[in-house]
Parts: structure tokens; C-alpha cells; sequence
């Protein structure tokens, strides 16, 4: 979680240069970014497990329910909130990681590169247009999510 995108960039790319005689590809960039994003994550779903009550899958079980079935229909929609935002912080973590992508792709163009290259040799309205897009599936996503949200408070209890 400490380890700078730079320092992890260049050393994922020694690692599979000189270990694997890997040359840098999209895989290579997935495992990076994987590997930087798994302590977010891993940290968002501690502290939801933590206070997870655990009684909730016994007392499935107790009532019949298959282990499997305690799992999908108590566990997952109880801990749906922190698998979600495990997935955003995760996706908006690869999404922002140049210094990952750029020493693993070379010189494969990735979003960030591009926006990085433009900030150098100027901004093209494709880039704007770029953007206005990223931006308005952001707001349409929290959108549903706040309406989503707000649903489930609305059910009563039975």
C-alpha cells in the first residue's frame, strides 16, 4: 500500500524481464495493477468482515440452508457494499496508474498515456470528448447506486 506506482512500474518490469524473459504486454500490466490494488482492497473488505455478524450464516444453516445457500442469499447481499466498493476503488486505482501502465505497455496507448502525451504536445477535442464521457457514466453510476441504496432502506422488515 506504501510502495510507489513508479518503483512497483520498474520493478514488475525487472521482474518479468529479467526472471521471466516476459517482455511487458497487457497481462503483465494486470498483474501489476492487481498487485497494487489488493491491499485497498483487501483492507475495505477486513474491516466489513469484521463487523460481519456471523450468526447470520448459522442461523441459515440452522433453518435448513445449504452452506452454498447461506452464502448467495445472506452472506453476499450483506457484504455487497464492500465488494463494490473494492471494485471501484480498485477500478479507479488501474484506471489512474500511468506509472504502472507505462512501464509494463510501452508503448501500447493506454487512457492515461494518451491524456499524459496531450498534456505535452497539446489537447486534442477527442480528449475533451473523452472525458465529458468518463464523466457523465461517473454520474450515472453514483446515481443508480444512490438510488439502489436508497431502495433497500425503504423495504420493511419482515
Amino acid at each position: 500500500m506504501f510502495v510507489s506506482e513508479i518503483l512497483l512500474g520498474i520493478s514488475s518490469m525487472s521482474l518479468y524481464y529479467l526472471v521471466f524473459e516476459l517482455q511487458g504486454n497487457m497481462v503483465t500490466a494486470i498483474i501489476a495493477n492487481s498487485v497494487h490494488c489488493f491491499s485497498f482492497c483487501f483492507l475495505i473488505m477486513a474491516a466489513l468482515l469484521y463487523r460481519y455478524d456471523w450468526r447470520m450464516n448459522e442461523a441459515a444453516v440452522v433453518c435448513g440452508a445449504s452452506p452454498a445457500r447461506a452464502f448467495y442469499e445472506v452472506m453476499l447481499p450483506l457484504t455487497w457494499s464492500g465488494i463494490l466498493g473494492s471494485l471501484i476503488v480498485a477500478f479507479v486505482l488501474s484506471l489512474n496508474g500511468l506509472d504502472i501502465s507505462f512501464y509494463l505497455l510501452g508503448a501500447t496507448p493506454t487512457m492515461p498515456s494518451v491524456a499524459w502525451g496531450a498534456l505535452r504536445y497539446g489537447v486534442k477535442p477527442e480528449l475533451y470528448a473523452l472525458s465529458s464521457i468518463i464523466n457523465i457514466l461517473v454520474f450515472a453510476a453514483i446515481t443508480v447506486l444512490y438510488f439502489v441504496a436508497r431502495s433497500d432502506k425503504k423495504q420493511p422488515m419482515e
